[in-house]
């Protein structure tokens, strides 16, 4: 005897999955019609086929060492040098990434041999954190931006500190950008006399974001506008400005659809003609990227970069660090080399093959790019398990010299 309310059911069941697939597919043909250019340059090598820059020297800057110090997880290294001395500043936490207790930590140095020990960026807050930001060069003074929340990840926002070089702390000015805003690169003077400031908002689609100020003050309030965003990501983003033109690329997430006939996941991208104050809506591009905060700007060559994992088959591993390149001038890229692997022949930094090499920040000085990220070492001495160990990292740098990325 047939059972006609369970055909009925498993009818009803495949009906709706299939409406549902329909609506995801297309969704996926809608994005397609419009993917975003960023690649140019023929096939993306795969990860195995990388040519390697020469030249380049790695150094430790900030180890994993929670039997001196207490702090595991460790994220969002920022780099600057300010007066003839290098400055570097991290999230830093005894406990869970993204929790309260949270604390920004700084070094200085004049060279990477002898830094400073850790310098706190402000006070702890009482129930909630200031973790890893950018730094800024204003004039005479140096400021740290901070993303900062309260809980866990509940109202982000951001705060400013000034470097006072005569007591060697930083004094904190206030909350300069709300509604969810995380800075993540350092900003960007544009020809109309802003500055723009790339980032994101936790909350909703985490849609990418940009904070943008006319005021000479940078403890005033930024003006935060959020890139349009159909899909669900986390918008970690970086900008490229070229005049009045800015282009926004953005890391995806784990739910971020992914798109018929191209690798997953990717890099995605809008773009704004009025110096960041409106955007299209978010887009795929044809460029494969891990999902990880990812760098970008233009070399004194003229030629364009992006800092990330892009290969044709690193899926989401993050692993090797990149960097893609465009020739001078031209707004696509074309070359894409490698970094660093997850081994080195190096004993200062940490060399293990299941390294993860993330969230990069970089600065051009003196004819090299100096690039920090984070390393998790493969979680080799790492301990706890789950969420114990997510972003135990040290801090590391690599400086490469520009005239082998030519």
């Amino acid at each position: 005897m047939c059972n006609c309310k369970w055909k009925w059911g498993l009818a009803f069941f495949v009906l709706i999955f299939n409406i549902n697939q329909e609506k995801v597919y297309a969704q996926h043909v809608n994005l397609a019609d419009s993917i975003e250019v960023l690649w140019t340059g023929g096939q993306i090598p795969n990860r195995e086929d990388l040519v390697q820059v020469e030249g380049v020297q790695f150094k430790a800057i900030k180890k994993y060492e929670p039997d001196i110090d207490g702090f595991k997880f460790l994220h969002g290294v920022a780099i600057v040098n300010f007066k003839n001395k290098w400055f570097v500043s991290f999230g830093h936490n005894k406990g869970f990434e993204n929790t309260a207790g949270e604390v920004a930590n700084s070094m200085l140095g004049e060279n990477f041999n002898s830094m400073t020990k850790l310098i706190p960026v402000g006070s702890p807050l009482d129930n909630g954190a200031i973790s890893h930001g950018v730094f800024y060069k204003s004039k005479n003074n140096l400021w740290s931006l901070m993303g900062s929340f309260e809980g866990e990840l509940e109202n982000v926002h951001t705060r400013a500190f000034k470097w006072n070089k005569n007591k060697k702390e930083w004094k904190a000015k206030g909350v300069i950008a709300e509604d969810g805003f995380w800075p993540l690169q350092e900003p960007i003077q544009m020809d109309n006399g802003k500055i723009i400031m790339a980032g994101f908002c936790v909350g909703g689609n985490n849609p990418p974001a940009v904070a943008i100020r006319s005021s000479s003050r940078v403890n005033s309030k930024w003006k935060v506008v959020k890139i349009p965003t159909s899909v669900k990501v986390w918008g970690e983003s970086t900008i490229i400005v070229d005049g009045n033109e800015v282009i926004l690329i953005s890391r995806s997430g784990f739910k971020t659809p992914k798109m018929k006939n191209l690798p997953h996941p990717l890099a995605w991208v809008a773009r704004s003609y009025d110096f960041g104050e409106t955007w299209s809506t978010l887009k795929p591009s044809n460029l494969p990227m891990v999902a990880s905060k990812p760098y970008a700007g233009i070399l004194s060559t003229g030629q364009r970069y992006l800092i990330s994992t892009n290969t044709n088959n690193s899926a989401n591993e993050r692993s090797p660090l990149t960097i893609a390149l465009s020739n001078p001038g031209k707004n696509t890229f074309t070359k894409i080399l490698k970094i660093r692997g997850g081994e080195v022949g190096n004993t200062d930094v940490e060399s293990h093959p299941n390294a993860k090499l993330a969230y990069p920040y970089a600065v051009e000085y003196k004819g090299s790019l100096y690039v920090v990220y984070s390393n998790d070492g493969g979680k080799q001495g790492r301990r706890g398990e789950g969420r114990e160990l997510f972003n135990n990292n040290s801090a590391e740098l690599a400086i490469i010299p520009i005239n082998q990325l030519n």
